[in-house]
């Protein structure tokens, strides 16, 4: 791997770092402000509220228990009292019915008479004394009853006590994990600047590299343009190829300038402050210089297809020409720019007669300059290839995270996807077992996640990055787990899976 393929892949592994770090920010950030939004003040009201409403009729209640306790205790008075004085009475009547016996009968009649009085007025006590019982057996439930009810307001009050408590520690606690949950996005953050620093001095360093390769490709062209004796034809193709590797790593640094900044410009939108800012600027700065590396490869394939259209040539060496120009006009339309017509051929008349220079090849070749050829469909559904899991790990942490996101590895060195794929290209996982209807479960696709050269530098290793959707269920109860996230974020080192 040359030096330049080093730097590359190193910016592409830390470009999907920046990626994972950025989604894990966010997820940090959305917990943040979730828990931030916490506002305990309407619950802490509503129990107030209720419990000011239980404090009054605990009031009233305690206060009218102390009523009937009142009159309990006057009517206990008044009993006695009755009692004492039908004692009293009943034995000043036993007094003179003793006295009557021993009297002449006259006196005696009239004795017995004041006897009866006295026996009818301590009846009639008596009867007025077990009217005040009953009157105050009819309180005595009814003080019992408002010992239950002061009982259950009592309750009450002790459940909205503890209500209130648990509000001020979710409070507390919400507060606390919000505040840890935007410390990690301030570390989230941090690396991520620090990424981005890295990216930046690598991008220096690929420069430099980049201007090494030109360097040796121009050396080989002149050692070649000298071993070709000065025949003008040789040293115009020598020239062309040259300009060709120009124009070559020319659009391979503005595609990799194009593809920071594009990263760069996504964090900076989802950002905020001092960093975002930076990034913005950044991103645009990138651009631009991707934007003239892409005019100065437009340049360079634009000199090496005039270079080509000025050789003279016939035959299969004409037409093979023709096609290298044609696909040279192509990469130029890719870059943005405006190739030239085949009219810029020159109509010379080769000596032998051969195919004169102004007609045109119509069997143009789809080839263009050393971009990465994309390959489809190597390993179908039906005929899936295995892979080995080498890493999985989470890229959100904390508890109350707002999602579970997850950075895996396949090793497929051992299977036809080795070194056959490209960023933005997608691979099928199939998850084992069966859905409700006895069916293998279908296949899911994710995006990979993984420079050309794959994790190990030699395309033998692909990533991804998958949220374990975990949503709630809108067919009944629970919860509705994602069957191909799920298996994938529960895969270890050493795990086979199978894949398209």
């Amino acid at each position: 791997m040359t030096a330049l393929a080093r730097i590359e892949h190193e910016i592409g592994r830390k470009l999907t770092r920046m990626t994972s770090l950025e989604t894990a920010r966010v997820s940090a950030q959305q917990t943040a402000e979730a828990l931030g939004s916490y506002d305990p003040g309407p619950e802490r009201s509503e129990i107030e509220q209720q419990s000011s409403q239980l404090q009054q009729q605990l009031s009233d209640a305690q206060a009218e228990k102390q009523q009937l306790i009142r009159q309990v205790g006057t009517l206990d008075q008044q009993i006695a009292d009755l009692e004492s004085e039908v004692s009293s009475i009943r034995s000043e009547e036993s007094t003179l019915r003793d006295r009557a016996l021993r009297e002449d009968p006259i006196a005696a009649a009239e004795t017995t008479v004041e006897a009866r009085e006295l026996g009818r007025r301590a009846d009639a006590l008596e009867v007025q004394a077990s009217n005040l019982d009953a009157r105050r057996s009819v309180l005595g439930p009814q003080i019992e009853a408002l010992d239950v009810r002061i009982a259950a307001i009592d309750a009450r009050l002790a459940i909205l006590s503890q209500a209130g408590a648990a509000v001020t520690a979710e409070a507390q606690r919400s507060m606390m994990e919000s505040s840890e949950a935007r410390e990690r996005a301030q570390e989230f953050a941090a690396e991520l600047a620090t990424l981005a620093s890295e990216i930046s001095a690598l991008h220096q360093d690929e420069a430099q590299a980049a201007l090494t390769e030109a360097r040796q490709a121009l050396e080989k062209a002149v050692s070649t343009g000298r071993r070709a004796n000065a025949d003008v034809a040789d040293g115009t193709l020598v020239a062309a190829g040259a300009s060709r590797s120009l124009g070559d790593l020319l659009a391979r640094r503005a595609a990799s300038l194009s593809q920071t900044a594009s990263i760069f410009s996504g964090v900076a939108d989802r950002g905020q402050g001092d960093q975002a800012r930076r990034l913005s600027n950044l991103a645009d700065q990138l651009s631009q210089r991707a934007d003239s590396l892409k005019g100065d490869a437009i340049s360079a394939y634009e000199s090496a297809a005039s270079g080509l259209r000025r050789v003279r040539a016939q035959g299969d060496t004409r037409a093979a020409l023709q096609d290298a120009a044609d696909n040279l006009d192509r990469a130029i339309e890719r870059l943005g720019g405006s190739s030239a017509s085949d009219d810029d051929w020159s109509g010379e008349q080769p000596a032998d007669g051969g195919t004169p220079a102004g007609d045109s090849d119509e069997s143009g070749s789809e080839m263009g300059p050393d971009l990465a050829e994309v390959k489809m469909h190597i390993a179908g559904p039906k005929a899936p290839v295995v892979g080995i899991v080498t890493r999985n790990e989470r890229c959100t942490a904390g508890s109350r995270a707002a999602g579970f996101v997850r950075h895996i590895e396949v090793d497929v060195s051992n299977t036809p996807l080795a070194g056959s794929f490209v960023p933005g290209q997608s691979f099928g996982v199939h998850a084992p077992g069966e859905d409700h209807r006895g069916r293998p479960h279908a296949l899911r696709l994710y995006s990979i996640a993984s420079p050309s050269a794959g994790e190990d530098g030699n395309g033998g290793v692909i990533a991804t990055t998958v949220k374990r959707l975990i949503d709630e269920n809108a067919a009944g109860p629970g919860l509705h787990l994602g069957v191909t996230s799920n298996y994938l974020c529960d895969l270890q080192p050493g795990d086979e899976l199978k894949l398209s």
